[in-house]
């Protein structure tokens, strides 16, 4: 099996884990870590690849786009939606460079 997640960073602050899952997609706010999700799920971790500066620049472009195509994504998502999705854009980006997010692509196999 292979996945990629965002996470949390490991070793996080409570406060800063708080951050972390304000930040994130909704799916962020695990309570451990995926490779011990992993192993009680009876999987052996096989690979964990860091993908959090390949993350960092799809944010990156990702806000790029939203500023040269703001006409148009007001016009699909209404002023109020592209407002939101901006402001999470922002808060995603910060918490990627502060350290607080994380992606990577796991690979696993049943023990």
């Amino acid at each position: 099996m292979a996945f990629t997640v965002i996470e949390p960073t490991p070793g996080l602050s409570a406060r800063d884990r708080r951050r972390a899952h304000r930040a994130g997609p909704v799916g962020v706010a695990v309570r451990t870590g995926y490779p011990s999700l992993l192993a009680s799920a009876r999987f052996r971790l096989i690979e964990a690849i860091d993908v959090t500066a390949e993350y960092a620049e799809t944010q990156r472009l990702r806000a790029e786009l939203f500023r040269r195509e703001e006409a148009g994504l007001r016009a699909v998502f209404n002023d109020a939606e592209y407002e939101e999705r901006r402001r999470n854009q922002r808060l995603a980006r910060a918490a990627i460079e502060d350290g607080l997010l994380s992606r990577f692509i796991y690979s696993a196999a049943t023990t």
